[in-house]
């Protein structure tokens, strides 16, 4: 709550009190919606969040509609779905399917173990989305946008795409391990970024396929 609330809402204090010029964009997050049946989602969707991360962000969400409603502040939430670059953790799948492909790649053989192939999830570029946050802020009346690719790719083409950049086979490397799937209690967050285009005429540049290989090409180097 500190990261997600209370500083940017000492940001926002800050902006009202002493830069009422100043423009602010929140990073806000897809996992405000809560639980979802995989129906695109965009800014008017219920809010109903299941984890105290998501929580968090519709509290800096709702504070973001006030403070722009009340005070004539030029504040902006970007309700940000899933964004990849070479610069995530080894912690998140694709850096873990990558660093895996490049090991098996190096040693000739060797295995990865994953616990579903047919999750489906909303992913985009991170560039991209940095784009997207640049005209959220061109236009001349702040609001809220969706920001995601609007597409779903499953786990498997995710690792196909990767293991495909390094001329590998992922069904000889592959195991499927039930345990160790995690308790996905939010189903399916699937965006729809229409009002983003329709204001801004933005859209992804790059499509699955190119900057999943691009974040492959640059880790690898």
């Amino acid at each position: 709550f500190i990261t997600n609330h209370r500083s940017p809402l000492n940001f926002i204090e800050s902006i009202r009190m002493f830069s009422r010029n100043t423009k602010f964009f929140f990073a806000n997050s897809s996992h405000i919606y809560g639980i979802s049946d995989g129906t695109p989602l965009n800014e008017m969707s219920t809010k109903n969040p299941v984890s105290l991360y998501g929580l968090s962000k519709l509290h800096t969400f709702l504070d973001i509609n006030f403070y722009r409603d009340q005070f004539g502040l030029y504040l902006v939430n970007g309700i940000l779905f899933n964004h990849e670059s070479c610069f995530r953790k080894d912690s998140f799948l694709i850096i873990k399917i990558i660093k895996s492909a490049i090991r098996i790649k190096k040693q000739g053989g060797g295995q990865l173990t994953v616990g579903d192939l047919h999750q489906k999830v909303d992913w985009g570029y991170a560039p991209d989305y940095v784009n997207a946050m640049i005209k959220c802020l061109s236009l001349p009346k702040p609001t809220d946008y969706v920001i995601s690719s609007g597409k779903l790719h499953t786990v498997q083409e995710l690792i196909e795409t990767i293991f495909n950049f390094f001329d590998l086979d992922w069904r000889r490397h592959i195991i499927i391990d039930k345990n160790l799937l995690k308790n996905n209690n939010h189903g399916t967050l699937f965006g729809n970024h229409d009002k983003l285009t329709t204001l801004t005429g933005w859209k992804p540049e790059y499509d699955f396929e190119h900057w999943v290989s691009k974040i492959c090409s640059e880790i690898a180097d």
